[in-house]
This record gives structure tokens, sequence and C-alpha cells, in this order.
């Protein structure tokens, strides 16, 4: 039946947008070269390489209202190659709603990032924007279908945002947060739940604070939660403390830190942190994180990170140190 209801709505959907002309294309895109080394104990790792291509393709709509959008992206290491559809959509807007539908579109929602076969809506309603959005994938011997409703705006000094998603049982979650400004400090308070039978029990909470020092701005994050699985460590966004602690992936009770700072010398961004996070009666795991940034013109930069990872138990030499050494540029 829900399928049924899809179909209907994707039906009005594309009716609508096959109406719409679209004007000349605009293309653009970036590369991304990657190298990589790693070493893990005394165990020595040879370095990699990683190359990555996006194009996109927009063709806007002749009155302004819309657009089609086709991109793709070339991936190539020393195991091989591929090319694959990262974006597939048309949206346009419909008075003060816009109606986006597509086999690749990006699924609405604040705290994470998926490219899915659906259909989007969004609008404002009284300073906030209100967005919603069907997707379904075909498993072979089912359709896995989940919707979300996401909403994001200002109230006073404090901004929110909310998700609500639903999907087939582990892919359930509600996630929120507020950010507060005070002075030079920002404040942001994060929740988030995990619903259905492969989620009994998750809830997620947490705290970030950053503030500006003249040209440094510190930060510091704290969380802690249950069970964490399923849909909820889809979170992705790493601003705040659900991005922290969804990045903890750990089962039962689980507890994550995080502490760091930003600033740029000589034009060069750089910054780190260390993090850690331990689970009730597992191993802690932990992260120390520097990250070097140059941009040489408007369209390229050079990137150099090293990191390293850790789990087990104190004085086990098992701590992973990797280099990175990254090229982009923009087209």
């Amino acid at each position: 039946m829900k399928l049924v209801k899809m179909s209907l709505v994707a039906a009005v959907a594309v009716a609508s947008l096959s109406t719409v002309s679209f004007a000349g294309a605009e293309i653009t895109g970036k590369t991304d070269f990657r190298w990589t080394s790693s070493t893990k104990g005394d165990m020595n790792t040879n370095g990699s390489t990683r190359e990555r291509i996006d194009l996109h393709v927009k063709a806007p709509s002749k009155d302004g209202k819309g657009k089609v959008h086709f991109g793709v992206r070339y991936d190539g290491t020393a195991k091989g190659s591929a090319v694959n559809a990262i974006k597939a959509y048309a949206d346009y807007k419909l008075g003060s709603v816009t109606v986006g539908a597509g086999p690749k579109i990006g699924f609405p929602g604040n705290f994470s990032d998926s490219t899915v076969r659906g259909i989007t809506v969004s609008t404002k309603v009284a300073g906030f924007t209100v967005g919603a959005g069907v997707a379904d994938k075909d498993t072979g011997s089912e359709m896995d279908e989940k919707s979300i409703i996401t909403a994001k705006g200002k109230v006073a000094i404090a901004d929110l945002r909310f998700d609500y998603r639903l999907g087939a049982g582990k892919k359930d979650y509600l996630a929120t947060d507020v950010k507060v400004k005070v002075g030079p400090a920002t404040i942001i308070g994060a929740y988030a739940a995990g619903m259905g039978d492969n989620n009994k029990d998750v809830s997620l909470m947490g705290a970030d604070v950053s503030v500006g020092l003249g040209t440094i701005t510190a930060y510091g994050a704290f969380s802690m939660g249950g069970k964490m699985g399923g849909g909820v460590t889809e979170l992705t966004d790493s601003t705040n403390a659900l991005g922290n602690i969804a990045g903890a992936n750990g089962a039962g009770e689980v507890t994550a830190m995080k502490f760091g700072a930003k600033t740029k010398v000589a034009g060069i961004a750089v910054g780190g942190f260390y993090s850690m996070a331990t689970p009730d009666g597992g191993d802690t795991s932990s992260k120390i994180y520097v990250d070097a940034k140059k941009s040489l013109n408007a369209q390229s930069s050079v990137n150099v990170r090293y990191y390293m990872d850790k789990t087990g138990k104190t004085g086990d030499d098992d701590s992973k140190n990797t280099i990175e050494l990254r090229f982009a540029s923009k087209f």
C-alpha cells in the first residue's frame, strides 16, 4: 500500500516537472587526489592513493523556478576504478513549495547526508524551513521504504533543528539540537533517540561549546548514550555532540569526549583535536587528529592530515598512525 501511495505521488511530481522547459546547461566539477600511509604497532602498511573526479551538469528552467541536475563520480585506486551516478533529479518551485524527484536525490535531513531514489518537498513556515521526503530501495525481496520530516529555524536567540525519520524498523530515529550564541561562545545541546526493534532503549545526548579567543577557536564536546546502532549511527553532523557520540558506535552505555582548537597561521588553516569514547564494560578508544590546509587560489587547496587511532587496554601497542596528503581543485 505504501508503495502504491509513493507511486501516485511520484506520478504527480514527474507530471508537474515534465511541463517545464529548461535552458542552457552549466557544467561544474572538482578533483580530489589523496595519498595515504598508515602504520599499526610495529607492522608497516603500504601507502595507497585515490583519485576522485566529480562532474555536475545543471540545466535551470527558463522561468528560473527549477533545474535538472545530473552528476557522475570517477573513483580510481590501485584495486581498480569505477564511475557511478551521484545525482540525478529535477526540482521545481510551485508557489511557496519546492518539489523534487529523481533516482538520485538528496534525502532531506539536518543530521544525515544520503542520496536516494525518492521525492522531496520543502517550504518556509513562520520563519522555519520545513521539508519532507519519501524514498524506497529495491532489496530484491521487498521494498525498503523510509520517510522523513525535517525543520530548522530561529526562535529568539536560539537556532533549532529537528529530524524525525521512519523506515524499516532499524532505520527509525529522532534527532534535535539547539544552538545559542552568548558573547564569544557558541553552546549546543543535542538529543537523539532510536526507535524500532533494532534500536530498543537507544538514547543519545550531549553538549558542545566553542569559544573564540582572538584568532583561535577552542571547542569541547561531551556526550553519552546507550545501545547505539541502526539508524542512529547514520547521524553524520560532526560539528556537534550528535556527530561526536554517533561516531563512538559502541554497545551498551557509551561516554564520549572531544577537545580541540583551530586557527590560521600565515594563511594556513591549522586545527586539531583529541577524542575518546568509553563503552561500559569495553575498551576505550581514542583519537588524535591534526590538520593543516593551504588555499593555493580560489579553486585549489592542499591539505596535510595526521591522525592516531587507538583501541584497547592501556599500554597495548595497537595504535594506528596515519598521514594523509590531499590536493583538491574545483572547476
